[in-house]
């Protein structure tokens, strides 16, 4: 079988070929049945695409990929819109807890979606390419969800479980316009006394590692939609999400995770971080019937992954 290297290099000549095309969803690399398969995945609405045969059914030999074309929803970014009981409840448990952890709810208070708070930090510094945001006592979540795809204003209201206007929008990586989108933002806690640094809602506090993920890894998550869930990381893809393209993002199994859990901070067995849940496939349902999908971390780049994300986690955020 070809190395994951080898398979992130052929996704990423696959994906250079097609990116244009607007009826591409994603392009995913993967195991089965003991050989390396490249999903590529294409607008359910367009019919033409798999009957182009622009690319034979094994590319550089048959012991190298199969090529398998699936008909698919788009991706979305996984926020979820609340119905107004849904909402209600949502308010009425905000005034039961107002302890700030890992796999709650928050948002930008301008959205009437809602994602996941992914923890807590008493300190962080992230980079991804050339940029690179850090903070002290602040919680973290996607871009989508704190910063509204790169249409935040820093200093404005976020809402948690904690209520409305409780933390106050920090700085983010930015998603769009970049050679590199990323998916990631932070917001300051108005009270930092209710903040518990580094502990998650239904799982063991976060290690305060960072580990670079792998094909085969057994992971999970704690999300605001769907609570704690275990999976695996079926592979890597580059996939299209908003218009942005998001190289050597993760692949989770089907039923890891749905709409309301952009944000949820991934895990190993160990609750070393290895990414960022943030989109998935546009089924309609939860759980999902198709997969969804993290940015990944990859430390000191190690694994060769294209935009990984570079975290740092100081103070008293660490809890063993």
């Amino acid at each position: 079988m070809a190395s994951q290297i080898e398979m992130l290099h052929l996704i990423d000549t696959l994906y250079d070929m097609f990116k244009n095309d607007n009826a591409l969803v994603a392009i995913e690399e993967s195991i089965a049945e003991g050989r390396n398969i490249v999903i590529i995945r294409y607008l359910e609405s367009d019919n033409l695409f798999a009957d182009r045969n622009i690319l034979p059914r094994s590319f550089w030999g048959n012991e190298i990929a199969q090529i398998r074309y699936e008909a698919s929803p788009g991706i979305e970014p996984d926020l979820f819109y609340p119905t107004q009981d849904e909402e209600a409840e949502l308010r009425m448990k905000a005034h039961v807890s107002t302890d700030i952890i890992g796999g709650t709810w928050t948002r930008n208070g301008r959205l009437s979606g809602y994602g996941t708070l992914s923890f807590a930090a008493y300190g962080i510094a992230i980079s991804s390419c050339s940029h690179s945001i850090s903070g002290r006592n602040v919680i973290l979540s996607n871009n989508h969800v704190l910063a509204m795809w790169d249409q935040g204003i820093v200093g404005e209201p976020v809402d948690t479980i904690g209520g409305s206007n409780t933390a106050k929008l920090c700085c983010w990586l930015p998603a769009t316009g970049t050679r590199c989108p990323n998916d990631l933002a932070m917001a300051t806690r108005r009270n930092p006394a209710d903040l518990r640094h580094g502990v998650m809602k239904g799982l063991p506090s976060i290690s305060g590692r960072i580990v670079a993920p792998a094909r085969g890894m057994q992971i999970r998550k704690s999300g605001a939609r769907t609570s704690v869930t275990t999976g695996v990381i079926l592979g890597f893809a580059n996939i299209r999400v908003n218009g942005s393209f998001f190289r050597h993002v993760a692949v989770e199994d089907n039923n890891f995770s749905c709409a309301g859990d952009s944000g949820s901070a991934v895990f190993d067995v160990n609750m070393n971080l290895v990414g960022f849940h943030f989109a998935g496939a546009a089924t309609g349902t939860c759980p999902r019937n198709g997969p969804g999908y993290f940015i990944p971390t990859d430390p000191g780049h190690a694994f060769g992954l294209a935009h990984p994300i570079e975290i740092e986690i100081f103070g008293p955020a660490v809890v063993n």
